[in-house]
């Protein structure tokens, strides 16, 4: 998970044709937000193909986070997304 954070299709939107908008909004920001209030992750967004790091603090805590879960847990916990 940490090694494909700053290259995850998530954080690479578009904004423009409308109806891609429409489809992030809809698919992924309901994601970032979740990660967001549930752990506190900032997970930075860029527009187009930009390349876009996050920051080590993010990646330091999401590696602690995932750490400590089993992959049951891991599983269960993330599996809504798909």
């Amino acid at each position: 998970m940490i090694r494909f954070l700053d290259t995850d299709s998530i954080c690479y939107q578009q904004d423009f044709p409308e109806s891609i908008v429409v489809a992030q909004n809809k698919q992924w920001q309901p994601i970032l937000n979740w990660v967001r209030e549930e752990y506190g992750l900032d997970i930075k967004v860029s527009q187009g193909i930009t390349y876009v790091q996050q920051d080590d603090e993010v990646k330091g805590k999401l590696r602690e986070i995932v750490s400590d879960m089993t992959d049951i847990e891991l599983a269960g916990k993330f599996c809504w997304l798909l």
